[in-house]
């Protein structure tokens, strides 16, 4: 997705989706998409491209949070670089969870690399509180909102709270600095995207608002996800709990306080493509930082105390974890069955007996060969689909309709209606994932779909449709049944086809 706006922006076409130029607001971090658009003009394919770039991305993560304990430990071993670099690095690259984010390509590596500079700045603002500190740190909170909006709990309270646990007399003007200077930026940013894009917030926001996703049969699970982030902090909350002193107290709780109200909003939200604690990972700073800069004091009081203490924590902290096991699967289950929405009967086009096509192709077969597919399709071929991040970047020059609404303002703000799909009439239509059950009921029980269209049910898991008037008919029947043959070289396509 992030590949397809940033060859749009290149193009000259702005923050769009579509070649049309019409700018659309799907991108929940607008940062990640500027960070990626150097990366289009290597001769790199998208995945490796996005690969590069979050990894580079997660690596200066890496650096600041190791350079940030650097700078502000006191004990001989911290103090030398490369084993600071190592205590920050090894624990999370060893957590294949954490390698997986790393290579993704999506923009948690960006949000991560945006709070470890924050921390710095806070941390630098503590150290030697001066108003030119605060207007710094004030700007790396609004730049780490903009990197990720669910930042913004941290990025604004954390800075008032460390401002409010310093000693001595109150800095009144810093507060400005820390806390106006980014709720201002915030503001005018809305403002600016509510006249460009004509919506204020990221369309992901408006779509899960309206009834896009009724019947919704998600299975991805905030909490299981959250359980994947705690195996990442286990040795940081051991090493904070064997070394954490009293006077240490309140502003450790100033940066772990914000992240665990940002943590219980989370826990409440569908966290579609979440997987492996995905909105969990950028919040690792306010963790990683203040737990390995107690275990720097220790370390300079009675080293062999420290480890010894040490060593017991993070062994107690993990029997803990493994202990829990029950207690994550009953939590789990419970979210499931709090968010699950009842499934909506869709109809069937094909009796129940016919060899299901979905049996035979993985999705990840399913979406490459329809990327594909669409790549062939001339220019001024438009596709509706719901699955559009890999396709969209597989053929950035076809218009795609996004059904769920996360690339398209109107679906998004007003919700899915087949009125709107029929008038709007693209000439391919790649039906929704089976999760949306709402969704494909409306589209599969109206009528006049199958009177302008040609369905194949279950085609490339989902099934498609192909308009029967599309001047382009031809060359999509003939992408569409090379594609056909690589997912089912044993089938032929026209015995799927829906009869009226």
């Amino acid at each position: 997705m992030f590949y397809r706006y940033a060859l749009h922006i290149r193009e000259g076409l702005g923050v769009a989706w579509n070649p049309d130029g019409l700018p659309t607001y799907g991108m929940t971090s607008q940062l990640w998409v500027f960070f990626v658009l150097p990366f289009t003009f290597l001769p790199l394919s998208a995945g490796d491209a996005l690969r590069l770039a979050s990894s580079l991305t997660g690596l200066g993560a890496l650096a600041v949070m190791s350079f940030t304990l650097w700078r502000y430990a006191h004990s001989a071993v911290l103090r030398f670089f490369p084993i600071s670099l190592l205590t920050v690095s090894l624990p999370l690259l060893a957590a294949p969870q954490f390698a997986f984010h790393m290579i993704t390509g999506m923009d948690t590596m960006l949000s991560l690399l945006t709070n470890a500079a924050l921390v710095f700045g806070i941390l630098e603002y503590s150290e030697r509180p001066r108003s030119r500190q605060a207007f710094v740190v004030g700007l790396l909170a609004f730049v780490a909102v903009l990197a990720r909006p669910d930042n913004a709990v941290c990025a604004l309270a954390t800075p008032f709270f460390i401002w409010a646990t310093l000693p001595g007399t109150k800095r009144w003007g810093d507060l400005f600095h820390l806390v106006v200077l980014p709720l201002g930026l915030i503001g005018i940013e809305l403002m600016v995207c509510r006249w460009y894009f004509g919506v204020a917030l990221p369309l992901s926001f408006y779509a899960k608002l309206v009834r896009t996703y009724e019947g919704f049969q998600s299975s991805e699970n905030a909490v299981e996800y959250f359980f994947y982030f705690v195996i990442l902090t286990l040795p940081f909350v051991g090493i904070l709990c064997a070394n954490l002193r009293r006077s240490e107290i309140l502003k450790v709780a100033a940066f772990l306080l914000p992240a665990a109200v940002t943590f219980l909003y989370l826990l409440t939200a569908r966290q579609i493509m979440g997987t492996r604690g995905r909105f969990y990972v950028p919040f690792l700073p306010f963790l990683v930082v203040p737990a390995l800069l107690s275990a720097d004091m220790a370390l300079m009081h009675d080293a062999r105390r420290a480890l010894a203490r040490t060593s017991i924590a993070i062994l107690a902290v993990v029997l803990l974890y493994v202990g829990a096991r029950p207690l994550r699967t009953s939590a789990s289950d419970a979210y499931i069955r709090s968010v699950r929405s009842a499934p909506i009967l869709v109809p069937a086009f094909t009796p129940d007996t016919r060899d299901k096509l979905a049996d035979h192709a993985s999705y990840q077969q399913v979406i490459e060969t329809m990327g594909v597919v669409l790549a062939q399709l001339p220019q001024g071929v438009s596709v509706a689909a719901s699955e559009v991040g890999y396709i969209g970047s597989s053929a950035p020059h076809i218009p795609i309709i996004d059904l769920v609404g996360l690339n398209d303002t109107h679906i998004g703000t007003h919700g899915f209606s087949m009125d709107d799909l029929l008038l709007r009439a693209p000439d391919l239509i790649w039906f929704p994932h089976t999760d949306y059950t709402g969704m494909r009921r409306r589209m599969f029980a109206e009528p006049r779909l199958l009177d302008r269209y040609v369905v194949v049910d279950g085609a490339f898991r989902y099934g498609i449709a192909i308009r029967k008037d599309s001047p382009y008919r031809p060359q999509i029947e003939a992408a569409l049944r090379k594609g056909w043959a690589v997912l089912y070289p044993s089938r032929v396509m026209d015995d799927y086809i829906v009869a009226r």
